[in-house]
């Protein structure tokens, strides 16, 4: 009688924790709204430099570039986000356990942080010769930079450079909130929008504090393209200036792919 208890109380719970699971569709949608808030966002704030959107236009083959720019933040946006946010919630997040709010936080931040050095080194890798060609397209907006740019790339850098490291979060904190994908997803999309918004390159430069990357901080990197790796969140640069021997080490590793890309390709 205890094994029948046992087993019947084990199937209430696996038919319990199966009810909370989202469908399939229901968590594309959510994927889908997370992504095309990001996107929106970036919509409007492009509104805000429409001198700088001009001055892209105007420039060689610029219509082009910024038509493309629309259509990969489309494409990435609307149709790979909320694949692979599916995927890391339906793999990684618990419907079941109960966290605290304290674990959430730390679950979130813990997210955001895995991400940051997941991109920062998928981002430096593409700045050596042997990686630029998946990158050389969002450097095409290296003179006027725009809102809509920030997620202007190709398919091949937003599926390792930009969602992957949300798998490997996954992975390295399983079993997560169900909400932690969506939380971080929001807060460094957003802010990978701002760190492409013009007018907030001087504002950035005073306000954003040490630990993260400023819209100046970024705009520099458009500009130079050795220099200021990090993004968006936090900057994983200064943090290896505290260390020299692995910022070394670090060199090192990345010049195993090549050579540091040291000029921007020409665009707008």
């Amino acid at each position: 009688m205890d094994f029948l208890y046992a087993s019947n109380a084990t199937i209430d719970r696996y038919t319990r924790a199966q009810a909370e699971w989202p469908t399939t569709q229901e968590l594309l949608y959510e994927g889908l709204l997370v992504a095309g808030s990001i996107f929106l966002a970036a919509a409007l704030l492009e509104l805000t430099v429409v001198d700088t959107v001009r001055s892209i236009l105007k420039s060689k083959n610029g219509v082009e570039l910024y038509a493309k720019a629309w259509l990969y933040n489309v494409v990435n946006h609307c149709m790979l986000a909320p694949i692979v946010y599916a995927v890391g919630v339906r793999l990684f997040a618990s419907p079941s356990i109960q966290f605290t709010p304290a674990e959430r936080v730390l679950h979130y931040a813990s997210c955001v942080a895995i991400h940051s050095a997941g991109y920062y080194c998928t981002h430096r890798a593409m700045h050596t010769k042997t990686l630029y060609w998946a990158h050389k397209y969002h450097h095409r907006f290296n003179v006027h930079i725009c809102p809509i740019a920030a997620s202007a790339v190709t398919q091949v850098e937003y599926m390792f450079a930009y969602l992957i490291p949300f798998i490997i979060a996954g992975v390295l904190m399983q079993p997560v909130p169900m909400e932690t994908i969506a939380v971080a997803g929001l807060a460094i999309g957003h802010i990978n929008n701002l760190i492409h918004t013009p007018w907030l390159e001087s504002l950035s430069h005073r306000l954003v504090p040490w630990i993260g990357v400023s819209t100046a901080d970024h705009f520099d990197h458009h500009r130079k393209l050795t220099t200021n790796y990090a993004a968006p969140t936090i900057n994983v640069d200064r943090l290896l200036k505290l260390a020299p021997p692995l910022e070394r080490a670090a060199s090192r590793l990345f010049a195993a792919f090549g050579k540091p890309v040291a000029c921007s390709s020409k665009g707008a």
